[in-house]
């Protein structure tokens, strides 16, 4: 059982400006659920088609088939309320329970003893029904509606349940076995590292992106490839690059005379000692 906030529309003593949204927000959240049980507390005062509460209720539960009203506060607006709840302008599907609140320091069995009185001497107030007045039939009617309840949610539940319970188990079981000693410790680092090592390798030497079809930075050669073309793009524009200044025309001599048998994009031994003895 939740006693969710009551409606307010104007901020108070530094509340937020948007304090009716939040309560409205909170109210929605536990009445919407079709397992939710609606108690609206509507007082007598009241003309009941205009209660925000109502309204809110039957947004949720349009036939009211899960919406209980209690109506407080019968003895200070006794009048009309018979045809009030008889008419039930605003379809209460489980009906109405008529009661009268705790006035100073009654006890509780003062207060009982005096709502009993009110439903039964008081000129309109005796004209309503006997089993729809009283806390005691409250009280019953709410554990009436709770079992009814239970039993027709019930399976619903349980199959949540199963259904939560299998989920976890699934991802129970992906979870790796614990580690009984330093050899299943040493055995598992190495396979992770195994496994490690081919995702680099595919990442970087076979250029196989599978495992991150969708993660960009982790499509490496392609990064790569970028990188070395905005690298090349800025010796170009720098200024050091103007031939005027005879960018890497040393190096380029070097490389021209130390031309032999070799692989392609490999800088023999000998021009890099050179061009580093220069540096």
């Amino acid at each position: 059982m939740v006693d969710l906030p009551g409606i307010t529309r104007v901020p108070v003593h530094g509340q937020p400006d948007n304090i009716y949204d939040q309560i409205k927000d909170i109210i929605m959240e536990y009445i919407k659920p079709e397992a939710s049980i609606i108690l609206n507390v509507l007082s007598a005062t009241v003309d009941f088609p205009t209660c925000e509460s109502i309204k809110m209720s039957q947004s949720v539960d349009k036939t009211g088939e899960r919406t209980v009203a209690v109506v407080t506060k019968c003895d200070v607006a006794p009048q009309g309320l018979f045809e009030k709840v008889i008419a039930d302008d605003v379809n209460i599907g489980l009906g109405y329970i008529c009661v009268r609140n705790k006035i100073g320091d009654e006890s509780y069995e003062e207060a009982r003893f005096e709502e009993a009185k009110l439903f039964q001497k008081h000129s309109e107030l005796s004209k309503i029904d006997k089993s729809i007045v009283g806390i005691p039939v409250l009280a019953q009617k709410l554990m009436q509606i709770q079992t009814k309840s239970i039993a027709r949610n019930f399976p619903g539940i349980l199959e949540k349940i199963d259904d939560k319970l299998n989920h976890n188990l699934a991802e129970f079981k992906k979870l790796p076995k614990a580690m009984a000693s330093v050899a299943e410790a040493i055995t598992a680092f190495m396979r992770i590292t195994g496994l490690v090592k081919e995702s680099i390798r595919k990442i970087l030497l076979r250029g196989e992106y599978d495992e991150y079809p969708d993660e960009k930075n982790m499509h490496c050669r392609a990064r790569l490839v970028e990188m070395l073309n905005g690298f090349s793009d800025e010796l170009h524009n720098c200024p050091q690059s103007n031939p005027a200044r005879n960018f890497l025309k040393g190096e380029i001599k070097h490389l021209e005379e130390a031309k032999e048998i070799s692989l392609p994009s490999f800088l023999p031994r000998t021009a890099f000692l050179s061009i580093l003895k220069e540096k």
